[in-house]
């Protein structure tokens, strides 16, 4: 049994009744079918899973008739894939949502065509897979595109466990899902977080193809990519204890418009919605490997969750480090600030590394690794050397002409304190950051350059769990 469908859409999905709502409508008698619905809600599992060949096969039979569909049915291949062309947004804080209910009507599209209510989206968990599923190498859900073999693994800089885990510990929204903007694109303020920046964007530039470019979900594999992201988040609600902003220009704003339900009526969804559909439409399985992915009940009551917090990002502190520079393949900078000049925090702060003026490579082959302390660090210096702080990827593409955002973000917060606990950063030491770009596959594929205006550090405040 699935969410019925009379309720998803006029009360859920219109974001005009909340969850008190809703429940004064199970108390007046429609409750039992809505609650059996969501106690049996459809579970995402892990592609490459014994568990998940049912849903991969239902999935194949969905995209062989999506591309079979006219060009003139919005449910089409290509037209689902135009979607993310013409209104994803990125590098700002309306990622998340808009691409959790981008999931969300594909999901429905391929119940409707399929005729299987109990599907779920299989998602690719690159942390137990770092190679693309072999279910992707195949038939419908393969992709020519691809810039790599079934052979070729995710690079662990970002996405190892460790890399994972310091994402899913950040306690602030923005610095964990990426920052306010005025517009889904081309507006004031955005940024990169953590996952989006460095996880979400790698992927992409890791696969290459169609995955390397807006268009991205004309290859099968995007839809289980993000999956994965939307999992994370999931998982940093619901299971982490951390909450959304509870700003209004996000939770209420509106995606009406951009998607289409099963039958390829036009969907109605706001940013703040999103944040019950794990709890109501679908969950999360567990990963047989044993990757913490649960499924449980919500760390907070409905209501908690869709209203969320008032922590924000704010730069408290800002030092520079240095101005405008020029990266190519396997190339280093090195950028130094004396002891005077480091920036204080106190213990409720992070301090971030802030990239500005970002012009990525347009080929999206490579990421970039950050350093503390290390001037001579290369792109053969193993991530586990202990002035590692992390990584950015990037996700572009030339065809677009439009402003995407220019800023990122790495932590390097648990760094400090590494180095400082280790003895390797004195209180009378300077601090000094070394930025590597590294290719994804240096044999097969070219590396472009990066260049940034500006490199400097800002203390933020971090949040306490639930508040």
């Amino acid at each position: 049994m699935t969410f019925p469908t009379l309720p998803s859409r006029r009360l859920i999905l219109k974001g005009g009744v909340s969850f008190a709502g809703l429940a004064v409508l199970m108390a007046t008698g429609g409750c039992e079918a809505i609650l059996d619905a969501i106690r049996s809600r459809p579970v995402r599992k892990r592609a490459g899973s014994s568990a998940a060949t049912g849903d991969m096969a239902v999935y194949a039979d969905a995209v062989t008739q999506m591309k079979n569909l006219p060009a003139n049915d919005p449910r089409n291949w290509t037209a689902q894939a135009q979607i993310h062309q013409s209104f994803c947004p990125h590098g700002n804080w309306y990622f998340l949502p808009w691409h959790r209910a981008y999931l969300y009507f594909f999901e429905r599209i391929c119940r409707e065509l399929t005729g299987e209510p109990g599907f779920a989206l299989p998602y690719w968990n690159w942390q137990v897979n770092r190679s693309i599923p072999s279910g992707f190498w195949s038939g419908s859900l393969d992709d020519n595109t691809r810039s790599i073999n079934s052979g070729s693994q995710a690079g662990l800089s970002y996405i190892g466990s460790g890399v994972i885990q310091g994402i899913l510990d950040l306690t602030n929204f923005e610095q964990f899902a990426s920052y306010e903007a005025s517009a889904l694109r081309g507006g004031s303020g955005g940024g990169y977080g953590s996952l989006e920046g460095t996880p979400h964007n790698s992927i992409h530039g890791f696969v290459g193809g169609n995955m390397g470019g807006f268009m991205s979900p004309l290859d099968p594999v995007f839809w289980a990519h993000h999956n994965m992201i939307d999992c994370l988040w999931d998982k940093w609600n619901n299971q982490l204890g951390n909450l959304n902003t509870s700003a209004s220009n996000w939770t209420g704003f509106n995606l009406t418009g951009m998607f289409v339900d099963g039958d390829g009526s036009p969907a109605e969804m706001s940013c703040g919605v999103t944040t019950i559909l794990p709890l109501i439409s679908y969950r999360y399985a567990a990963s047989t490997k044993g990757d913490g992915f649960l499924i449980g009940t919500s760390a907070f009551s409905r209501e908690v969750l869709e209203a969320g917090g008032n922590i924000r990002h704010s730069v408290r502190d800002k030092v520079r480090l240095g101005g405008q520079a020029v990266l190519g393949p396997n190339e280093r900078i090195m950028r130094k600030i004396g002891a005077q000049a480091r920036p204080d925090r106190a213990s409720d702060e992070r301090v971030l590394l802030q990239l500005s003026g970002v012009r990525a490579p347009t080929d999206d082959n490579g990421f970039v690794r950050v350093f503390v302390n290390l001037p001579g660090a290369s792109a053969g210096t193993p991530i586990d050397d202990p002035h590692y702080a992390g990584s950015i990827g990037f996700f572009t593409d030339p065809r677009m002409k439009m402003k995407m955002p220019d800023t990122y973000y790495v932590d390097i917060s648990d760094t400090l304190d590494r180095l400082q606990a280790g003895g390797m950063l004195a209180a009378s030491d300077g601090v000094s950051v070394t930025l590597v770009h590294v290719p994804h596959d240096a044999e097969t594929r070219q590396l472009g350059q990066f260049r940034m205006r500006s490199l400097d550090l800002v203390t933020t405040p971090s949040a306490v769990k639930g508040q």
